[in-house]
């Protein structure tokens, strides 16, 4: 107790400081300096990282768990080089660590959330992922944070602890995806014209180029529901996860096109209204 009373004594501080402003000069240059070279020694270990074909996800965190390692040790030297006792900054620290304990659980937490995900690997650096309102690709997976970066080519940074203790779907991890689309039709349509429609447009997509659409599973298109002002017909098909967003965006403008040569409405939402006169 004696030694943090004497740690946090203004009087012993002004006088280290009086006696040792050469010492904390250099300590200052050479945190400056180790700085500099921490960003050689980054790449260094990135480039061995990357030899050792070790997985994206547990590189990134490695390296952002030396960061962290990295300043603590410089810090250590340093504060042994100036002469403080290092056993009254440890028992400090020690007894700080249940106050910083509560103050940080949320930090705690995100870190154990980050080595759950490295473990269990839900997701990995690469992966296409939506976690609430947000979808986009890992880009990192650090010791407190993940980060993803949307189509709008917005970073989106995540606490780990939130991603495990919430919901969150990968996109990519499968090869295949079911692409689900709903069109609505009148009610006076020919429901035989239109599904054999629907059926031509699938047919000429996997005999196409592209071949976007997958034979196997087979896709299937009939009658979801009866609507309030409409026929619904779904379409399923199983595509490459790759190409899941460019088939949607040209399965619609084909669809579209399509109802459009063949005279197939595809109705407004209707409402009847009976407006009753009084005494009637």
């Amino acid at each position: 107790m004696k030694d943090i009373q004497k740690f946090f004594d203004w009087k012993s501080i002004l006088h280290f400081f009086e006696t040792n402003i050469l010492k904390i000069i250099f300590a200052f240059a050479v945190f400056k300096i180790a700085g500099m070279l921490k960003k050689y020694v980054d790449n260094t270990i990135k480039l061995v990282l990357e030899k050792s074909k070790i997985d994206k996800s547990v590189a990134t965190f490695l390296r952002s768990s030396f960061s962290i390692l990295y300043y603590i040790i410089l810090g250590y030297i340093l504060i042994g080089f100036l002469g403080i006792n290092l056993s009254s900054v440890t028992t400090f620290l020690g007894a700080t660590g249940i106050v910083l304990g509560f103050a940080f659980k949320e930090m705690l937490g995100n870190f154990c959330g980050g080595l759950i995900i490295l473990t269990f690997k839900p997701f990995k650096v690469g992966h296409l992922i939506e976690y609430g309102k947000y979808i986009g690709e890992v880009k990192a997976i650090e010791l407190i944070y993940t980060k993803i970066k949307t189509p709008q080519n917005e970073l989106v940074i995540i606490p780990n602890g939130l991603i495990t203790n919430n919901e969150i779907r990968n996109i990519t991890k499968e090869k295949v995806r079911r692409l689900d689309i709903n069109v609505g039709v009148s009610y006076n349509s020919d429901i035989l014209k239109v599904k054999e429609v629907l059926n031509q447009i699938v047919e000429d997509e996997i005999k196409g180029e592209e071949k976007l659409i997958l034979k196997s599973p087979a896709p299937t298109v009939g009658i979801f529901e009866l609507g309030a002002s409409s026929v619904i017909f779904c379409v399923f098909v199983y595509t490459k996860s790759d190409n899941y967003f460019n088939l949607k965006l040209k399965l619609n403008e084909k669809i579209k096109m399509k109802f459009d040569e063949n005279n197939i409405e595809i109705p407004y939402p209707q409402m009847d209204i009976h407006i009753s006169k009084k005494g009637e």
